[in-house]
């Protein structure tokens, strides 16, 4: 069939940016949910419980940030499970609970977590003094002992409820100062 003789034979070239636009979105869009599919799979960062597939280890899921493999989702969480939720506390002369947390510090979260908690929680005799002075010079009550304290939340029919303090290590800081 022969070309109409008053259609353009050429297409204009406002509708060629406006396709060339939507080819590049249209690309952008399965890239995106082809990477989203193989962390789905974790073809790129399979499970460390498999060891076998360990050759195949590209990076771990979080240096795959935003594709990631959404673990949460993987498994429902049972009535009666528990969930760690860590706490330090510090006891002063009196014999009152101080709760150090990362604004009573004067810590940002991370650091907070990564080089006081973690390492309290671990047995890391050396970091509490000078987390119970460092507390003192925030405006806080001189302290004689710092606890690593444990309230768990269990998950219940209902929602989630607290579950019994556990005390855990315990750290004598000496005397408070003057």
């Amino acid at each position: 069939m022969a070309p109409r003789p008053d259609a353009p034979t050429e297409v204009p070239e406002a509708d060629r940016a406006r396709w060339r636009g939507r080819r590049l979105a249209l690309t952008v869009i399965a890239t995106f949910l082809g990477l989203q599919t193989l962390a789905g799979l974790k073809l790129l960062a399979p499970p460390k419980r498999m060891p076998a597939l360990q050759p195949l280890r590209v990076a771990a899921n979080p240096t795959l940030w935003p594709f990631l493999a959404y673990d949460m989702y993987t498994r429902a969480w049972s009535t009666g499970r528990e969930i760690s939720r860590p706490e330090l506390v510090g006891i002063d002369a009196d014999g009152g609970r101080h709760a150090l947390t990362p604004a009573a510090l004067g810590l940002p979260f991370r650091e907070y977590r990564d080089e006081w908690m973690n390492p309290l929680r671990g047995g890391a005799e050396a970091k509490a003094a000078p987390l119970a002075r460092r507390f003192e010079r925030q405006g806080g009550v001189p302290l004689v002992e710092l606890r690593c304290e444990d309230v768990p939340a269990i998950v219940a029919d209902d929602g989630v409820r607290d579950g019994p303090r556990r005390v855990g290590r315990r750290y004598a800081v000496g005397e408070p100062l003057r």
